[in-house]
This record gives C-alpha cells, structure tokens and sequence, in this order.
C-alpha cells in the first residue's frame, strides 16, 4: 500500500522489486556473510545493518526517484538479511548453557516484532503516509547508538578481564 500511494508502483513492480532484491540479499547472505563476520564481527555487522537500513529507510521517506526507492529497497532487504544470522550467531556464541532459553526469547521477539510492527505502522501510515518511514529510521538508527553505547561499556570489561 505504501509503495503505490507514495511512489505509484504498480503491484507487479512491487512484487517485481521484492523478489530481485530479496534473491540478490539471499545470495550475498550465503556466498558473503561468513567473509563480512571475519571482518566485522557479529556486533560490528548487527550495528553497521542498523546504522544502513535507518539511513536508506529514511532516504526512501525523503526522495521522490523510483530508481532511488529500488535501490534502497535492494539495501534494506540486504541489510535485514545479514541482521538475522547475525544476531543469532551472537546470541548461540554468548548464550552458554542457556542456548534453549535465548534461541526462544530471540524467536519470541522476533514474533512479536513481526506482530506489533505492521500494527503500529498501519497505525502510523493512516495518520501520514510517512510516518511509518521516519519512525522505522529513527529506531534502527537509535538502536544502532544504543548499541554502540552497550558495546562501549562492554570492550574495557573485556580488556580488564583479560588481563587478569
């Protein structure tokens, strides 16, 4: 509804867009993600996917280019790709003992997140057509900060208990 309100894409272009972009963020997934992880580690990519797919979230509230809202979409479906292994990948590494429990909070959240969301954008969509953009940007973006923040904390805890 809100590709064809805002940018009149006709379904078959939306249906079009969804499956190129998720095919092409698939593929990368598989052939690529093991090589970005040695590089970034988990943390590093759960933080860098929040920071890109708020930045082209928002940049798809503010441009009026089919071409740019295509090429945003291809890197929003590739950064939430990347997310999900990752997160689990980070949650499995740090979880211990406790595997059973994280793994069913992360697929508890992600349920509810898959929930609440449509919800609260439907909501926010019938107020501005908008609104769902901006506020789904702010929170990637936030929780990016958040994160950072959280691993910052973290990483002298590290050093300290290392040295020891």
């Amino acid at each position: 509804i809100m590709a064809t309100i805002n940018f009149n894409f006709s379904v078959s272009e939306i249906a079009m867009i969804i499956t190129v972009s998720g095919s092409i963020a698939l593929i990368c997934q598989i052939f690529f993600f093991d090589w970005i992880v040695s590089h970034l580690t988990e943390m590093g990519l759960i933080q860098l996917t929040f920071f890109v797919s708020g930045i082209f979230i928002a940049v798809i509230a503010f441009t009026d280019s089919h071409l740019v809202v295509i090429l945003s979409t291809f890197v929003i479906f590739l950064a939430f790709d990347l997310f999900r292994p990752a997160v689990t990948t980070y949650l499995s590494k740090h979880a211990g003992d406790q595997q059973g429990t994280i793994n069913g909070l992360n697929s508890t959240f992600t349920s509810f997140g898959n929930i609440i969301g449509p919800m609260a954008a439907g909501s926010l969509f019938d107020i501005n057509h908008f609104y769902p953009y901006y506020v789904s940007a702010a929170i990637l973006i936030g929780t990016g900060f958040l994160t950072l923040f959280l691993n910052a904390k973290k990483v002298p805890q590290q050093k300290i208990h290392a040295v020891k």
